[in-house]
């Protein structure tokens, strides 16, 4: 059971079960005659089992302070099965040689917009990891934008509900992808779609520079971050050093320099991690963790009203096409 109060709105919401079974958060994996009560500003919804997995995903908490450092480190996706925002300011490394203003701009360099909205260029950056989840999406570079995204995760094991109304955005098991002809339209189509690391922490540049050249600065700024591609597992082995010295997330700074590669004609930049210190986690730290929490369900529960509304489609759409089928049996016979 777990409770809690914000912004003026308090919540309760616990999972009975009276049949053996196994529930994982607010997963159904035996579905029995499990009971999700939800109280949400003195009114009552009750769900059945079907409508429990719909839910999709456990929101996360709104406070913290009961919470044992194990607990908290599966919250902020630091441990856990990791096998396999918003109007938030992004952390990137840079891969253009011009902005839109047709100033040069240093390519290979991190980059994120300060307050006032422009861009800071650096070599390096100074980083405070607060929260780690997963995700998949698929970019349509014909419409400039995701086709279809997942919800945040804090574990690749969770499923990974998305906003076309399936999971994963259709991303296959490694068992079935294996047996795709890699030329077929499938495994284009699979290669397509892209497991993310999402992270979000706190970014400072010292050194740094605007799209002019002048020096620029930024401190402490929340930002989001997407990890992928050659990134991905350097920045996934990082965070395992964290755990490893028994530390939690928020507490480490770390810097942030860019990897140059290559692949064929073409010159790439990646990203790598070193932690440079450890500190305390404060109670500023955990309003800031509370703040990308917000952030992180406001997302999801964004991801899952296309979810829903898109699976309702598929479904209605399925219904339709095969009652034609029936009626032209019918007439068949």
């Amino acid at each position: 059971m777990d409770e809690g109060s914000r912004n003026g709105i308090e919540y309760r919401y616990f999972i009975n079960d009276d049949l053996s079974g196994k529930v994982v958060g607010a997963f159904i994996q035996v579905p029995r005659s499990y009971l999700l009560k939800l109280t949400l500003q003195k009114k009552e919804f009750k769900l059945n089992a079907n409508e429990i997995v719909d839910v999709g995903y456990n929101p996360l908490p709104t406070k913290i302070d009961d919470l044992s450092e194990d607990k908290l480190k599966k919250l902020i996706g630091q441990s856990g099965d990791t096998s396999t925002g918003g109007g938030m300011p992004r952390l990137s490394i840079n891969h253009s040689t011009e902005d839109d203003d047709g100033n040069q701009i240093p390519r290979g360099f991190y980059m994120i917009r300060n307050a006032e909205g422009q861009s800071v260029f650096s070599p390096k950056v100074t980083y405070r990891p607060f929260v780690r989840t997963f995700m998949y999406s698929v970019w349509d570079n014909d419409s400039n934008s995701f086709s279809s995204q997942t919800i945040q995760s804090r574990s690749m094991n969770d499923l990974f509900y998305d906003s076309s109304g399936g999971l994963k955005c259709g991303k296959l098991a490694p068992d079935r992808l294996k047996t795709l002809d890699e030329h077929s339209p499938e495994a284009v189509l699979q290669k397509s779609i892209k497991c993310v690391q999402v992270l979000y922490g706190l970014v400072s540049i010292t050194e740094g520079q605007d799209a002019t050249g002048k020096p620029a600065t930024v401190e402490n700024i929340p930002a989001v971050w997407y990890v992928r591609g050659s990134s991905f597992m350097r920045i996934s082995d990082w965070i395992k050093t964290i755990e490893a010295q028994r530390k939690l997330m928020p507490t480490a700074t770390a810097e942030l320099t860019p990897v140059k590669g290559k692949r064929g004609g073409n010159i790439y930049y990646g990203a790598s991690a070193k932690t440079i210190s450890f500190g305390k986690f404060t109670k500023d730290d955990q309003k800031q963790l509370l703040d990308f929490f917000d952030t992180i369900n406001s997302f999801n529960n964004g991801i899952m009203e296309s979810h829903k509304t898109n699976k309702k489609l598929k479904e209605n759409s399925e219904d339709t096409i095969l009652e034609s089928r029936l009626v032209n049996n019918g007439s068949n016979t």
